[in-house]
């Protein structure tokens, strides 16, 4: 009797043990509806705003402050001759209608937070009614409206638990011939002190408490054996 219980609680225990040390919360983060709140939430960050962006080929690498990434399209770039609020400037799109933008290859291997002006524009420049799905690298999601008329919608992302992000997808607009628009990129890390505020368990200690979890659950079975015996 004792022998046919040993095997399912060690394998129940030991499932257990490995499942919670090795399973990863689902990244919630911290998003950002203003340019303001966004960027006062790093320690450092580099902003984009294409001010005199003449490029039209594809990757276009940007760079300023310490932070580098390169944008790629279907096609190459085109130069929007309006900025995010419709005033005359420039904002990154797509040279082809209905394209994704792929943003990557960020400096240090990646940055703490990603936000900017994401929207849904006719090959004007102008605001058009649209979404656009956005995709970043730790798998958090979300879609971006446009309404015809407004300027465009500001959206900053910083995810949970000191994860960086390598990338960023800008899906291709909804709506027959709209393009994806981009202003005011920024990119960023977190302060110091504010990075230290989030814990962090390396694989050494996580080795160390699933031994420890393993010990206890051992002698827990030895006592509950010799109390039945």
């Amino acid at each position: 009797m004792r022998g046919s219980m040993r095997l399912p609680f060690f394998v129940v225990m030991t499932a257990a043990i490995l499942t919670a040390l090795t399973q990863t919360p689902a990244t919630a983060g911290t998003i950002y509806s203003t340019e303001a709140s966004f960027q006062a939430a790093l320690g450092s960050y580099y902003e984009e705003t294409y001010t005199g962006f003449l490029g039209t080929t594809t990757p276009q690498t940007f760079s300023s402050n310490g932070f580098s990434y390169n944008t790629s399209t279907p096609g190459g770039f085109f130069t929007s001759p309006k900025n995010f609020d419709g005033t005359n400037g420039s904002a990154l799109m797509s040279f082809s209608a209905n394209q994704a933008i792929n943003i990557n290859t960020f400096n240090n291997g990646g940055v703490n937070g990603i936000g900017g002006y994401f929207f849904t524009t006719d090959g004007s420049g102008t605001v058009q009614d649209g979404s656009i799905m956005l995709t970043f690298s730790d798998g958090f999601s979300t879609t971006i409206s446009s309404t015809f008329g407004s300027s465009g919608q500001y959206l900053g992302y910083i995810p949970d638990s000191h994860v960086l992000l390598t990338s960023l997808v800008v899906g291709a607009s909804s709506g027959t011939s709209r393009f994806s628009v981009i202003d005011n990129l920024t990119v960023g890390n977190l302060g110091a002190l504010q990075a230290a505020d989030v814990p962090e368990i390396d694989a050494g200690s996580a080795a160390g408490v699933l031994f420890a979890l393993y010990a206890g659950a051992v002698m827990l079975n030895r006592r509950s054996m010799r109390a039945t015996a």
